[in-house]
């Protein structure tokens, strides 16, 4: 791109256009979008640290997470790559589909309950879900969702982000393993 007649509200119209394409095309995550379109490199330039500030979290985010947006219904409107990767589904198998696509019947439903209770009141969910990807794998993640409202207090869309833990989850299996053999033993 050609910065020498950019101005701020061009960079804001260039912006709002990659905005457009992104909700229109989710093939790549909003942090490589901004960093290869030189988008980062005017907003240094032209003095626009919220933007650039909001790129670099975005772009840590999913460097470092698995992120998704859904609709106040649960529906999925973005993921990231991580979330590809982790649940070994497409982006676009994903788009429109509810999170219970994910549902490895671990959980019960006092527990699912207590997580919408706590979003649609406008609270931050904090917890763990031991989840099922496409080839039927299991893994948890570590899981926060924050609830975004509207104008009028209604949830206009919920923002997850999570961690891998199951690596975690299978050292401990391990260790309880471990702990139940040697009481056994010891137990003879």
């Amino acid at each position: 791109m050609d910065y020498s007649k950019t101005d701020k509200e061009h960079l804001i119209r260039e912006l709002l256009e990659l905005r457009k394409q992104i909700a229109h095309d989710q093939s790549k995550d909003l942090g490589d979008r901004i960093s290869g379109s030189g988008l980062m490199s005017a907003m240094q330039c032209f003095d626009c640290p919220a933007l650039e500030e909001f790129a670099q979290i975005r772009f840590a985010l999913d460097q470092s997470s698995t992120v998704s947006i859904s609709n106040p219904q649960g529906y999925i409107l973005f993921v990231n790559d991580n979330f590809c990767k982790i649940s070994k589904y497409s982006r676009e198998e994903l788009m429109g589909q509810d999170h219970r696509l994910l549902n490895s019947g671990y959980h019960d439903k006092i527990y699912i309950k207590n997580l919408w209770d706590t979003v649609l009141a406008g609270k931050t969910w904090k917890g763990e879900f031991r989840n099922q990807a496409k080839d039927n794998s299991i893994y948890w993640v570590d899981t926060t969702i924050v609830p975004f409202m509207d104008s009028n207090g209604k949830v206009r869309q919920f923002i997850s982000i999570r961690h891998d833990i199951t690596a975690i989850k299978e050292i401990i299996t391990s260790l309880h393993s471990a702990e139940d053999s040697h009481t056994d033993k010891s137990s003879l």
